[in-house]
């Protein structure tokens, strides 16, 4: 997901059917900026906490050249939480 996972209005939601299509040893590769969501971006500590609250395990983080975007690579790490499970991470987090 290249610029566009801030876009995402139920990320949960997307995150919860999303795991569905990905195989075993499959990774989520997501591509943004470290922003607030209002700004079209998603800081890498909410980005991580949301893909944690579906039971995937950020794989790596590292920045894209010396501007504010980062590539972040996703794994399964457990079951996928039944959606009254899910608990919402804090927008503040950076």
């Amino acid at each position: 997901m290249v610029h566009m996972y801030h876009e995402v209005e139920s990320p949960y939601a997307f995150l919860w059917h999303m795991r569905d299509a990905l195989k075993p040893d499959g990774e989520v590769i997501v591509v943004d900026a470290n922003r607030e969501p209002k700004r079209h971006g998603i800081p890498p500590n909410l980005l991580r906490c949301e893909f944690a609250a579906v039971g995937l395990k950020l794989i790596r983080l590292e920045p894209i050249a010396e501007g504010e975007n980062y590539f972040a690579s996703f794994r399964m790490a457990g079951p996928r939480p039944e959606p009254g499970q899910i608990r919402a991470c804090k927008e503040g987090l950076k």
